[in-house]
């Protein structure tokens, strides 16, 4: 359960399996087509009493990640601490908690979800958490990916490999000085090679959409307010290169995902302001990539409507097994809830 922005704390618990909507994609097999196969029998769907693993004023993101030592938990908060809603005058931080052997993995040939391994809640609770990266002031965007946590602000974007073991240490390193809200990579027109999407800047009115041209390693210096890098992160550090390939006007956008949906590169967003609609965005192209640089001579984005007037904060997907479709699972700002949306 993590707060909002304006770091009033909340316990979220998700309240129903019902559908609250079907989304038809573009494309979307016809009317009278067979419907996919069955979702998760009704007795794997099991709740439990919840559990109240630590405590973390200004929480804001969340993610894990599964090492030679066991599963962890990685938690950004937004601020140390706020006046007001609009202080932003003290940075956030990045803590680690370690569950331990309290996830588990499937048994070898196992199909989800009947031989899916269960939870298993740590003796010791509260979690202790441990810092691994300060000093960032709008500490917004969390996300793993390529065996790597990202982690996005107001003095740019900060990587680091994954530990494999609780005691390799954890080594940042600032590989972009632009203020950034969120990030995600995706291959997005096919061409083998996963571009950069973000929106900016905090908060921000713009969905950007790199190429990522190449990465090398120059000296930085004088990146935060206080004049220097966090403490954690080394000045030798690598940086990427990036060309603009396509932009979108968004209003205060929030909860950005991307991925396979329905079996097409997607992009989900919502938008916090304005129209407040969750939306879906895929890339249009009819470039001849066989002419080098052409991908974005006539590229565009279309955008279809999931959701009106949500206010989505946050979203992510649950794939569908065997012929099951995918979920959409949002939680809507506007009406206070988490809804699942079936792709269709």
């Amino acid at each position: 359960a993590l707060d909002t922005d304006t770091g009033v704390a909340q316990d979220i618990a998700l309240g129903s399996d019902a559908d609250r909507d079907t989304v038809a994609l573009p494309d979307a097999p016809a009317p009278g087509t067979p419907a996919p196969g069955p979702s998760a029998p009704a007795a794997d769907r099991r709740r439990t009493a919840p559990v109240r693993l630590f405590d973390l004023p200004f929480a804001h993101r969340l993610q894990s990640f599964l090492n030679q030592d066991g599963v962890h938990l990685v938690a950004a908060t937004i601020a140390q601490t706020k006046d007001a809603a609009g202080d932003w005058t003290r940075p956030g931080a990045v803590y680690q908690a370690d569950l331990g052997d309290g996830l588990t993995q499937p048994r070898p040939g196992a199909t989800p979800p009947t031989d899916t391994a269960r939870t298993h809640i740590p003796a010791t609770v509260p979690l202790p958490l441990r810092p691994v990266l300060t000093e960032i002031h709008k500490n917004h965007g969390l996300i793993v990916d390529r065996g790597h946590l990202y982690i996005t602000g107001a003095e740019g974007t900060y990587r680091a490999a994954l530990p494999r073991t609780n005691d390799d240490p954890w080594n940042f390193q600032h590989i972009w000085h632009q203020e950034i809200s969120e990030l995600q990579f995706i291959d997005l027109d096919g061409d083998g090679a996963e571009e950069l999407v973000t929106i900016e800047p905090f908060h921000g009115d713009r969905l950007v959409i790199y190429k990522v041209t190449a990465e090398d390693t120059v000296p930085t210096t004088g990146t935060t307010p206080s004049g220097g890098l966090p403490p954690t992160v080394p000045a030798q550090t690598p940086v990427l290169h990036l060309h603009k390939w396509l932009e979108k006007r968004i209003d205060f956008g929030h909860g950005l995902w991307t991925g396979l949906l329905g079996g097409v590169p997607s992009i989900l967003l919502g938008n916090r302001a304005g129209h407040k609609n969750l939306e879906l965005i895929r890339v249009s192209t009819t470039a001849d990539r066989s002419t080098p640089g052409a991908h974005g001579t006539a590229d565009r984005l279309i955008t279809h409507t999931i959701a009106e007037g949500t206010g989505t904060a946050q979203v992510a997907v649950i794939h569908g097994y065997d012929k099951a479709p995918d979920s959409i699972i949002a939680s809507n700002q506007e009406q206070g809830e988490i809804v699942r949306y079936t792709v269709s």
